[in-house]
């Protein structure tokens, strides 16, 4: 094993779905490393009239809260496309990924970018007015403990689901029995990946030992913060959403674990 970059020959599951997953897969096969892709879900888009509809709900909203990359991305395709241009309200978003992916396509800075390791809920962060409006922009799966303590919180609250996400359960269970636990690596890029991948593979409430022992890459602090709930530990979280910098952190553990 070349310990310069410490993933030569490395089995490295990867979770994210297509088409999104293909970079990372090539990044990691030109860095000697064996990529197993299996996505974890299958995601698009919501109908081109929701699409519209969100769209138009951002002019009469205080603030948005854009619980993910893929959200963003989608609004951001919608608002391009349309004849006229949109004004948006302050922005609030789930990780520092989703925050540099806001201002790269739209050149909007997030008023607030949710602190997942602070004590206090989103809607208290925010420091909401009981008067101020407020529209959640996410997939039909998540509606995860974040969201559930912000709507406990706020009542002047719209949702709207602007991409659909399937579970690959059956896949991912046809895959994996394949490999008979020779993974080296885990990565997940998305919470709606982490829930979806640990629903097909739990048995019972037990996780799998292979996946205890090896290395768990996350992108993203919100992708990690569901890793972590889910009872298994983040080795490597990458706080850029760019896949080389997930990578560098991985052989750096691998060359880590390799000096012990």
């Amino acid at each position: 094993m070349n310990a310069g970059h410490g993933l030569e020959g490395r089995s490295i599951l990867v979770t994210r779905p297509h088409p999104w997953g293909r970079s990372l897969v090539d990044a990691l096969r030109a860095r000697g490393a064996n990529p197993i892709w299996i996505p974890a879900i299958t995601l698009t888009e919501t109908s081109p009239a929701r699409l519209r509809e969100a769209a138009r709900a951002l002019q009469e909203v205080d603030w948005l809260v854009l619980s993910s990359p893929t959200s963003i991305r989608i609004l951001c395709d919608c608002i391009d496309s349309l004849p006229e241009p949109v004004s948006w309200p302050r922005c609030a978003v789930l990780g520092e990924a989703s925050a540099r992916i806001l201002k790269s396509r739209s050149n909007q800075e997030a008023a607030l970018i949710y602190d997942f390791r602070g004590r206090c809920g989103l809607a208290r962060q925010m420091n909401l007015k009981s008067e101020e409006r407020v529209l959640i922009l996410r997939s039909n799966q998540e509606a995860g403990p974040v969201l559930a303590d912000f709507k406990r919180q706020h009542a002047r609250l719209r949702e709207l689901a602007i991409s659909e996400v399937q579970c690959n359960c059956d896949g991912i269970r046809k895959a994996l029995g394949a490999l008979a636990g020779s993974v080296d690596a885990a990565v997940f890029t998305s919470p709606s990946g982490v829930e979806c991948f640990l629903k097909a593979v739990r048995a019972g409430s037990d996780l799998p030992p292979w996946l205890l022992r090896c290395c768990i890459g996350c992108l993203g602090s919100t992708t990690a913060g569901a890793v972590t709930a889910a009872g298994l530990q983040a080795d490597v979280v990458a706080d850029s959403p760019d896949m080389p910098d997930l990578i560098h952190r991985m052989a750096q553990w691998f060359r880590q674990r390799a000096m012990i």
